[in-house]
């Protein structure tokens, strides 16, 4: 009778010993599978912001005068609006009542300063101008030296810049909605949770991901 109570004790730490292992492979695997998977859809938001068209969704198109820097120069990437906001793109995993969540924008980073998210929420929801006042006066003058270099070099778009005295760039003036979040995740939200399931259970098979 007491070696047999000695197996079943000795078979109940082996089998608990097995379940805390599988425990553990699953935690890590399920970690590794949504790190993936955001990383994938970090480089994917990064090229459709570049390309202005997150989601499949074409951004609405700089103003002439938007293209331009302040020394008459074409801007890089003039003709994709926001594109510089690519840099700004990340990933983050967080673990939270037992599950892995993965957020994927404009997270991390210089995003955690107040003054940045409310930047990029202006660009990507539009609104009104920022220019008021004593801005909007400097901002006219500014516009106005543009347009002469421009005319200097013969370029076509420098008669954009000489504004009509009529012309408003106060509170009046609007930023266009160009949102760059929702258009991305609406199109690939089903697949990420594809991906993700698809991950972890090639790496509990002991698959590299």
């Amino acid at each position: 009778m007491e070696n047999t109570i000695n197996l079943i004790w000795k078979n109940a730490v082996e089998i608990k010993k097995t379940l805390d292992a599988y425990e553990q492979k699953r935690v890590r695997a399920a970690e590794t599978a949504t790190k993936v998977e955001g990383f994938r859809l970090s480089k994917e938001l990064k090229s459709e912001v570049l390309s202005a068209r997150p989601g499949g969704t074409k951004l609405t198109p700089l103003s002439q005068i938007a293209r331009y820097t302040r020394t008459g120069r074409l801007k890089k990437h003039a003709r994709h609006p926001l594109a510089l906001l690519s840099r700004l793109v990340r990933y983050r995993v967080t673990r939270e009542t037992g599950r892995f969540n993965v957020e994927v924008g404009f997270v991390g980073g210089k995003m955690q300063s107040g003054s940045w998210q409310q930047l990029v929420s202006l660009l990507q929801a539009g609104g009104s101008g920022l220019a008021s006042g004593k801005l909007a006066q400097e901002k006219r003058k500014d516009l106005l030296l543009t347009g002469i270099k421009l005319k200097k070099r013969g370029d076509p778009a420098a008669r954009f810049f000489f504004l009509r005295k009529s012309t408003r760039l106060g509170p009046e003036s609007k930023v266009p909605a160009r949102p760059e979040i929702d258009p991305f995740w609406n199109a690939h939200q089903a697949d990420a949770q594809r991906n993700i399931i698809q991950n972890w259970e090639r790496k509990m098979r002991g698959e590299r991901i």
